[in-house]
């Protein structure tokens, strides 16, 4: 979810949470939403997610991230992410 302070997004807040499909239900902590900017401009997606670790010469630990975007509203559709450490 995000929240931003104007329709360019360039300033505001976002907040990810993952569970596991199989729980069925989850709740955000009342602290995460109250952490968000007030807005017009905010958004709630739910994805599938997959994460995999990879090894490269030259890298102590690698991930790769994939969203499946299932629904949403708003701004923040993402699409994934690759981690380098």
């Amino acid at each position: 979810m995000n929240s931003c302070v104007d329709s360019s997004c360039n300033s505001g807040a976002s907040a990810s949470c993952k569970v596991p499909a199989s729980l069925q239900t989850f709740t955000i902590p009342s602290y995460i939403l109250d952490a968000l900017p007030a807005s017009n401009f905010a958004g709630l997606v739910l994805s599938s997610y997959s994460e995999s670790p990879f090894t490269a010469v030259g890298l102590d630990a690698g991930t790769i991230s994939t969203f499946s975007n299932i629904a949403g509203f708003g701004y923040g559709w993402g699409s994934g992410s690759l981690t380098l450490k």
